[in-house]
């Protein structure tokens, strides 16, 4: 292979090391924006960044909105900008005023709704519980345990503007309506911080010394007990029963709250993150998909807390094992893609190593090519030279104009004349010339810029190509 050949193919052998050393870029960026920023939330978040471990060509770009609508806004609109791949978003607000999800279509952006609905037809897909179902499921369960007693509720509210609290105060009041013992006296919340739940509620209490209740039923499980906070604060009302919603486990989840028999029951609010992601893949790469997922859910109390929390405890080992895993993935990827850095510029290096090698290599035979042609057209000039004063019978003085031109003529008359000798060396031809080996070297390395191989050689081939006669004087 020829030097300009190769030069032609190093780009492509470079592209080549360069495409299989390195990692491939994300093909799929997901974007989030998840309106609230409780364990519900984290707990979302939590599941579906550990769904991606199975995907490791997909990147979460995840936000939180806490509640507030016009941050959502500008989340979202910024991920459009950035043109990520899918968007997923538990909107903060039920009425779609601003479009968003308009201007996500418009981009060709496919988007997810997870956990509570929206009033606009332009999203993609839904995936998570039915609200109204939740309040439904919670109604019942007070009607049922009551079994005909009269019961007072209080009930706590979250944000009224989102589809959650409007939607589960629905349910709640749709369940009630089948048994005339339960009544709600009050509602009182109007949001979703627990903290300003307690606060709202210990003035409530205050301002209503009087008011009888036997249940406080929160639209969440932090609902109802940042209310039983309020109470306990407050002292009074004793015998009080909590259910809420969400049925989350960890140390201050609903789950334990039903197990230590601070509240009564939860409704479980699935987050089902791993359902997510896979609705999420299977519209990114035009798999078939359902446009409407409800998700199943259940009520825990103390009949079942023990079966539910075990279930917990399992999945919760199962995700530690998988972060655990995917940690030590993460960390021999690294270490791998540092290889193949160093392996990827060996092979860089070696290419141009091996590269510059050919080219000096052409570039040393090229000049000692012109060299040589340079010293056989100056020796066949003296050549030329030596014939012409032979058979003229010129002296040196009419032919050679400079010492260069004579010793020229004095070597190539010894060669010419010794030729036959398959022995000719330096010392046969310095020994002829009446000089030392070393004077001969020199003076044909000044001269010629050649070696006397090469002059011997060149001036053989001169005399069998021209069947010159080699006796001369």
């Amino acid at each position: 292979m020829n030097t300009k050949a190769l030069l032609k193919l190093l780009p492509l052998l470079l592209l080549s090391v360069l495409l299989t050393s390195c990692n491939r870029q994300p093909k799929y960026v997901i974007g989030a924006s998840l309106a609230g920023a409780g364990d519900w939330t984290a707990k979302l978040y939590d599941e579906i960044k550990t769904a991606c471990y199975q995907y490791p060509n997909a990147v979460l770009d995840f936000h939180i909105a806490h509640e507030n609508s016009k941050l959502q806004e500008e989340q979202v609109d910024s991920m459009i900008k950035a043109h990520v791949n899918l968007i997923i978003i538990s909107p903060s607000f039920f009425r779609n005023e601003s479009n968003m999800l308009q201007r996500a279509k418009a981009a060709n952006i496919p988007v997810i709704v997870v956990d509570r609905q929206i009033d606009s037809p332009y999203y993609t897909a839904f995936i998570g519980r039915d609200d109204e179902q939740l309040g439904r499921m919670m109604g019942n369960y007070i009607g049922q345990t009551r079994k005909g007693e009269t019961t007072n509720i209080l009930e706590i509210a979250g944000s009224p503007t989102s589809s959650p609290s409007i939607d589960r105060g629905r349910g709640l009041r749709e369940a009630i309506a089948k048994y005339p013992n339960l009544h709600i006296v009050a509602t009182i919340g109007g949001t979703w911080n627990p903290d300003s739940i307690t606060a709202r509620g210990k003035e409530f209490l205050r301002t209503h010394p009087n008011l009888k209740f036997d249940y406080v039923a929160g639209q969440s499980d932090n609902c109802a007990m940042s209310m039983r906070k309020a109470i306990e604060q407050t002292g009074g009302h004793k015998g009080v029963r909590y259910i809420g919603i969400d049925g989350l486990p960890g140390p201050k989840g609903g789950l334990q709250m039903v197990k230590e028999g601070k509240m009564e029951a939860t409704v479980i609010n699935p987050t089902r993150g791993f359902q997510v992601v896979d609705l999420a893949k299977n519209i990114l790469e035009g798999k078939p998909y359902k446009r409407i997922n409800i998700l199943n859910t259940a009520v825990v109390d103390k009949s079942n807390i023990d079966v539910v929390m075990t279930q917990n405890e399992m999945v919760h080992d199962q995700k530690e094992q998988l972060d655990r895993q995917n940690n030590l993935l993460i960390h021999f990827f690294e270490r791998f893609k540092h290889q193949q850095i160093d392996i990827a510029l060996n092979i860089v290096i070696l290419i141009l190593l091996i590269v510059s090698f050919i080219f000096f290599y052409r570039i040393t035979v090229l000049s000692k090519q012109m060299i040589v042609k340079e010293v056989t057209l100056r020796l066949e000039h003296y050549m030329e030279m030596q014939m012409m004063q032979s058979r003229q019978n010129l002296s040196n003085k009419e032919v050679y104009n400079s010492a260069e031109s004579h010793f020229m003529n004095v070597l190539i008359a010894t060669i010419m004349n010794n030729i036959k000798d398959p022995h000719l060396d330096a010392v046969t031809i310095a020994t002829s010339m009446g000089i030392s080996t070393e004077q001969l070297n020199s003076t044909i390395k000044r001269v010629s810029n050649a070696s006397l191989k090469q002059i011997i050689k060149i001036t053989q081939k001169f005399v069998d190509e021209r069947r010159v006669k080699v006796d001369l004087p």
